[in-house]
């Protein structure tokens, strides 16, 4: 009895790049929620016994910043222009990640989806 296969190359290349596609939204939206986002309340409390500077806020809430706080204006408030600023830069570095890794599985998909399954093979012989 010859083994019968239900589901076609393409079908199967289909659920393959939606699958693909559902992981890297994923990922994505995971790294917008823990990795990009503004803080929403910072305590100064623990920071020190006076009120800390903008500069030590930066320093210890984002030891790795992608945007130097020298470079936003300073008016109406620093720390505030700052960490928009930073929070915008790391969102457009996952969307831009998102959209290369998303249009090169499409990418991919279409280019094998245009060529043709290779049916021109002859059946190999049996050994007697």
């Amino acid at each position: 009895m010859k083994n019968i296969r239900f589901t076609s190359r393409r079908t199967d290349l289909k659920v393959l790049v939606i699958l693909g596609l559902v992981g890297v939204t994923l990922v994505a939206a995971g790294m917008l929620q823990f990795w990009a986002r503004q803080p929403h309340h910072i305590s100064y409390d623990y920071l020190s016994s006076t009120k800390p500077t903008d500069a030590d806020i930066i320093r210890y809430y984002w030891p790795h910043r992608l945007i130097q706080p020298e470079w936003v204006r300073r008016t109406p408030d620093w720390l505030e222009n700052w960490s928009h600023a930073e929070a915008t830069v790391r969102c457009l570095i996952v969307g831009a990640g998102w959209l290369i890794v998303s249009g090169g599985l499409l990418h991919g998909y279409t280019r094998l989806w245009k060529t043709p399954p290779n049916t021109a093979l002859e059946p190999t012989a049996t050994a007697p």
